[in-house]
């Protein structure tokens, strides 16, 4: 048999082409340009925590279940309880599509079950959490990742072919690193204004500049 997609004396008399059905793919990465490196303030409300790339190929993907790793840091090695709340996964229009939820107690992980669909292309996802007002210090770090995201992103279905899926790849896809910063203004004198002097009775007399450094 030719599967050919000829015609052919002998029967079957046009012998048609073998389809082969596949199915789709889906691979994270790290997207750093959409939250790179940046100062947070400790009791911020949904702070950029990092970003990732989902790449669906084939078809539509959809997923029920991922686990994020959040690492933190403390700078001066106190041991303080430091929190972060309502972790949530917003797409690139701003919606939340998955959480809010909480990092497991006394666990620095994050497992979402909102059902996600990825559509076919490069589409990025942001992470934004609450950060407790206390427990954080000047240059403590958050750095989220997933832990391998063949094995902590599960239930993967493509929506054409309703084919299992595995993700890629099967090494850790770690975001960029945050640093918190606690709020403060710090006030100096400016020395753009000299010393000078100035005769009596005046108005309009400038008395002092002063340079505002808000944290």
């Amino acid at each position: 048999v030719a599967n050919d997609g000829a015609f052919h004396s002998d029967n079957p008399n046009w012998d048609g082409r073998v389809t082969t059905v596949g199915k789709g793919s889906l691979r994270v990465e790290a997207d750093n340009n959409a939250v790179p490196a940046q100062n947070v303030v400790a009791g911020g409300n949904q702070v950029p925590l990092g970003a990732f790339k989902f790449e669906a190929r084939g078809e539509p993907v959809t997923f029920t279940s991922w686990v994020m790793t959040i690492a933190t840091t403390d700078s001066d090695s106190g041991g303080e309880s430091s929190t972060i709340l309502s972790v949530t996964v917003y797409d690139a229009n701003g919606k939340a599509v998955a959480g809010p939820t909480d990092p497991a107690s006394n666990v620095r992980t994050v497992t979402l079950t909102d059902s996600v669909t990825i559509p076919v292309g490069i589409n990025t996802y942001t992470v934004k959490g609450n950060l407790g007002s206390t427990g954080w210090e000047n240059n403590d770090t958050i750095i989220i990742s997933i832990q391998t995201p063949a094995t902590k992103i599960t239930s993967v279905t493509g929506q054409s072919t309703g084919n299992a899926i595995t993700p890629t790849p099967s090494s850790n896809v770690t975001a960029t690193t945050i640093t918190v910063k606690a709020g403060a203004l710090t006030v100096t004198p400016a020395t753009s204004l000299p010393a000078q002097n100035i005769i009596a009775p005046s108005t309009g007399i400038e008395l002092g500049r002063f340079t505002l450094d808000a944290v």
